[in-house]
């Protein structure tokens, strides 16, 4: 059973940059990323190890949340395994912001965390 990660990290940069750097997945996650950042917005990675995973944005609260579901997806574009739903939050606190992110694995376990 896979689990939920849970990562928190202050940025010494404000709320401000630390939202356009969410924004650009590119520069800090995948070595490609085409995700229209939108209610409902499809998006593609590949990964720095070649795995190539599908999105969909669930909710975008400008300068403050993204929510997406992501999957792997073969080849041809098809998913291959089981989802995540990916939570990112921005909060400005003294020393910059922090960046939380929930990685959520699809099912009950997801929802129960959501």
């Amino acid at each position: 059973m896979e689990l939920p990660i849970e990562q928190d990290i202050v940025l010494p940069v404000p709320a401000e940059v630390a939202w356009d750097a969410l924004l650009d997945p590119a520069t800090w996650l995948a070595e490609e990323a085409d995700v229209e950042f939108v209610e409902g917005g499809a998006g593609s990675f590949l990964m720095p190890d070649g795995e190539r995973r599908g999105a969909l944005v669930e909710e975008v609260t400008e300068g403050e949340r993204i929510v997406l579901w992501w999957w792997p997806v073969d080849a041809d574009g098809v998913p291959d395994s089981p989802g995540r739903r990916v939570v990112f939050e921005l909060e400005p606190v003294f020393e910059g912001t922090r960046v939380s992110v929930r990685d959520l694995p699809v099912g009950p376990l997801a929802l129960a965390h959501a």
